[in-house]
């Protein structure tokens, strides 16, 4: 990501997740990890969600433009990745369902089909995540050793940040160099 107030980022070295100009980060909305008994459930992007009934696996509110948004992405899925390593540490955890295909169906408001084409889409959605998902937790499990080093507060603060970025404000500042 290209960043041309590199001397104002939020990065430092030990940091690496967080890279937004602080000047354009706003703290209006904030992602909490939960703390129940299940732990994809305690996901800071799986909760409640406007218009959704139930549970949403992508409980994220749409702010922070492309910029932002890449951020917070860029953090939570660091964070379903921890999440994924810690399951396969466990004895048979990863048996339970990574949930990977309700995350992608909730990211584009995949509720309820209304036609066999949304239907259609639907079910390619959930034949592929599920698919990538038993692949995706063994790599984690096998290779996400170096996922112990990131912080689950610093990711968190940089989900966050891109949340609450002013993209606007930011992509006016570039017009102007």
């Amino acid at each position: 990501m290209p960043d041309s107030h590199s001397d104002q980022s939020t990065q430092s070295p030990d940091q690496p997740f967080f890279r937004l100009p602080r000047e354009f980060v706003r703290r209006a909305i904030r992602l909490r990890f939960g703390r129940g008994k299940n732990a994809m459930h305690n996901l800071p992007f799986v909760g409640p969600a406007p218009g959704k009934v139930g549970r949403s696996y992508w409980a994220v509110p749409k702010t922070g433009g492309a910029v932002g948004g890449w951020e917070t992405g860029r953090a939570l899925a660091t964070i379903y990745l921890k999440y994924l390593y810690q399951l396969g540490q466990e004895e048979g955890g990863q048996e339970e369902a990574g949930h990977l295909q309700h995350i992608a169906l909730d990211m584009f408001d995949g509720d309820y089909p209304v036609d066999m084409a949304q239907d259609a889409r639907r079910g390619q959605a959930c034949g592929f995540f599920s698919t990538l998902y038993p692949w995706l937790a063994i790599a984690a499990r096998d290779f996400g050793h170096m996922l112990n080093d990131l912080d689950n507060k610093v990711l968190l603060e940089a989900a966050n940040a891109g949340l609450n970025f002013d993209s606007e404000a930011y992509e006016a500042s570039l017009s102007d160099e």
